[in-house]
């Protein structure tokens, strides 16, 4: 995740991620790392994504994972 102390979740990625673009900021991070991060997510078997590694699956967070 991009918070000290924090556990990483989709929800929080997809947000810094639209901030960074309202802000013409992307070059600021590792675009890899994001995406490297947005497929670890993902069960291999259904497709569907988990909002973290507690692996909550729910549409919103496969939402994410896209608009990510």
């Amino acid at each position: 995740g991009f918070g000290v102390n924090h556990d990483p979740h989709l929800l929080y990625i997809l947000y810094a991620v639209q901030i960074l673009l309202i802000e013409d900021a992307i070059d600021a991070v590792d675009v890899g790392k994001i995406v490297e991060y947005v497929s670890s997510l993902q069960d291999k078997e259904t497709g569907a994504f988990k909002e973290d590694e507690w692996g909550e699956i729910d549409i919103q967070f496969s939402y994410s994972a896209y608009s990510s």
